[in-house]
């Protein structure tokens, strides 16, 4: 069974799911997609709405595709570029990536020079002041099939925390791999409006069924954070990338950001020490299981 297909059975989504088929159709109704808007903000219903209908689209194709065999990828909280040498440490770390994801992105690194050449910004906007907006970001190095946005929000101070979610179309192979970077609620006394978080981002993931990445900053620097956090992917049968050498930013002894996949065989992972955020990097060279 595809790690994807368990989705309805994780943190009993029925409302969710309801009159929702795994099964791929041809001709799409969009209706039946539409979630029970009770357990969701009227925004993240409408987004999570949103996205699954696009992501049942069919497909166009598509002028360039990933080579499954090799793809490279950055994974970093950037700190919305606040200390000095984030531009050289991107430059130098998102060398040769076909994907960068970036969380505590401005919408002003979009121009930056330090982003691999040719670069597709897709942007899902979080916080807004008047110094800019900050959010989440991917850059590709190809175009994604179709992209979307969830929107969570703090419970106390209602910040908005961004997801981005998109899917790209694999060199001679019917399948698209999914990436979702998301940037998880930090300041929460229960793990109520973190599981929901996790719940939206679920609500869109159950309607792909090939390989799948899931990166950034998921805050899991409370012990029940972490172990509600592996009970989803592990009942997923997603793999949670480890690090031989882990220089990963701890909390309260405990790491925040994660990378989990599915259905891609890992081929090297490593943890990058720096000084030009709170964060270090993660970088991933996987292939996609065709």
């Amino acid at each position: 069974m595809h790690p994807l297909s368990r989705l309805g059975l994780l943190l009993t989504l029925p409302n969710i799911l309801a009159g929702c088929s795994l099964a791929t159709v041809s001709a799409i109704d969009t209706n039946s997609m539409l979630i029970d808007a009770t357990q969701f903000s009227s925004t993240m219903s409408r987004e999570i709405n949103t996205c699954n209908r696009q992501f049942l689209k069919p497909e166009p194709i598509a002028a360039q595709g990933f080579d499954p065999a090799r793809i490279e990828l950055l994974n970093w909280n950037i700190k919305k570029g606040q200390m000095p040498d984030w531009q050289s440490d991107l430059t130098l770390l998102g060398e040769g990536k076909q994907l960068v994801l970036i969380q505590e992105a401005t919408q002003s690194m979009r121009d930056s020079s330090a982003l691999p050449t040719s670069s597709i910004w897709n942007f899902a906007p979080g916080y807004s002041s008047r110094k800019g907006i900050t959010g989440v970001a991917t850059a590709s190095q190809i175009k994604p099939l179709s992209a979307c946005k969830l929107t969570a929000y703090e419970p106390w101070s209602r910040t908005p925390k961004a997801t981005s979610i998109t899917k790209f179309a694999l060199s001679d192979s019917p399948l698209s791999l999914l990436v979702v970077n998301t940037h998880l609620i930090n300041f929460a006394l229960g793990l109520t409006d973190y599981r929901d978080q996790l719940s939206a981002i679920s609500a869109v993931l159950h309607r792909h069924s090939g390989p799948v990445i899931i990166s950034g900053d998921f805050n899991t620097w409370r012990p029940g954070r972490y172990k509600l956090l592996d009970a989803f992917f592990t009942d997923l049968g997603f793999e949670e990338i480890t690090f031989a050498k882990d220089r990963r930013l701890r909390f309260f002894g405990s790491t925040l950001d994660h990378i989990f996949v599915a259905g891609i065989s890992v081929l090297q992972s490593e943890t990058h020490e720096v000084s030009s955020s709170d964060h270090n990097p993660m970088t991933l060279s996987m292939s996609v299981e065709i």
